[in-house]
C-alpha cells in the first residue's frame, strides 16, 4: 500500500472549518484533520488490471438482467446471449464485446445523446416526441432492420 499526503477536502485544506456554526469571521480548528490541513490516503498502485474467475462472458453496458448462456422465456421466445458479447479470454485480449441486437437497438447500444443518435431513422418524424422509453420508438420492433442499417453505415459486422 502506498500512502500520501493530500488536501482535506472538508476544510479545504486550510486546517479550518466554517459551516453554519461559525458565524462571522469565526472558525473551528478542522476536526478531520486535526488543523494540519491534510489527510492520509492510502492507495494500492495499480499494476495490471486483475483477474476473475467468476466471469466466462463479458457484455457491454445494457439495461436488461443479462446471463452467459441462452435462455427461453416462458412464452417461448430464446434470447441468444451466446452470440452476443465476447468470451471473457478474449476480452482480455482487447475483443469488443458484440451488441445484443435480439435485445438493445443501436440508439440503445451507441447513443451518445440528442443530435448524436447513430441512426437518422433514431430522430425521424415517426419518432418526434417519443422519447420516454426507447421501446417507444416506432422503429424499435423492427431493430434487426437499424442494425443492418447501422452496420453498413459503419462498415462493421
Amino acid at each position: 500500500m502506498t500512502k500520501v499526503d493530500i488536501y482535506c477536502e472538508d476544510c479545504n485544506g486550510t486546517g479550518l472549518y466554517r459551516g453554519t456554526a461559525e458565524r462571522d469571521k469565526s472558525a473551528v480548528v478542522c476536526c478531520t484533520c486535526g488543523g494540519s490541513g491534510c489527510v492520509e490516503f492510502e492507495y494500492e498502485e495499480f499494476k495490471g488490471r486483475r483477474l476473475r474467475n467468476d466471469v466466462s462472458r463479458v457484455y457491454r453496458p445494457s439495461l436488461y438482467v443479462i446471463t452467459h448462456k441462452d435462455i427461453t422465456t416462458e412464452d417461448g421466445k430464446t434470447f441468444h446471449f451466446s452470440r452476443y458479447g465476447v468470451a471473457y479470454k478474449d476480452w482480455l485480449e482487447g475483443a469488443e464485446p458484440k451488441p445484443m441486437e435480439e435485445l438493445e437497438c443501436p440508439y440503445m447500444t451507441f447513443n451518445e445523446g440528442i443530435g448524436n443518435e447513430p441512426l437518422d431513422r433514431c430522430r425521424d418524424e415517426e419518432n418526434e416526441g417519443r422519447w420516454g422509453d426507447i421501446e417507444d420508438c416506432t422503429h424499435f420492433d423492427d431493430k434487426a432492420e437499424c442494425w443492418k442499417r447501422y452496420w453498413g453505415k459503419n462498415n462493421a459486422t
